[in-house]
């Protein structure tokens, strides 16, 4: 068993008794629940896409890098469903025996690109 293989497995276990349970759809596929971690920040965020400014909540979610309790591939059009609502990735990376991604829900649109442009911001 390598390092990583055993990294996954303790992930998984203590995610098994400690996570909470998130419903993971991902991009053409269905839906399924997983355990993960998960930290909801409390400030809303401004953070610029490609259709604009959105103010945005963020959170971070640890989920195992196993094809059965976890993820094993993450991409932008995957969706994690928990505290009500659907969260869209925007940032992950693997570490050891887990995911650590941040995920991110729309609260609002302020501007879009092209009014930045020809306000000239």
């Amino acid at each position: 068993m390598s390092r990583q293989d055993i990294a996954a497995a303790r992930a998984a276990s203590i995610l098994d008794r400690e996570g909470e349970d998130v419903t993971y759809t991902p991009s053409g596929g269905a839906a399924r629940t997983i355990k993960c971690f998960v930290q909801i920040r409390e400030q809303l965020e401004s953070r610029i896409f490609d259709d604009g400014e959105q103010t945005v909540q963020v959170a971070d979610v640890g989920a195992a890098h196993d094809a059965t309790t976890g993820v094993t591939t993450i991409n932008e059009a995957d969706k994690f469903t928990f505290a009500g609502f659907a969260w869209a990735p925007h940032q992950w990376h693997r570490q050891g025996g887990s995911h650590v991604i941040e995920v991110v829900r729309n609260v609002g649109v302020r501007k879009s690109n092209r009014e930045r442009i020809e306000r000239g911001m």
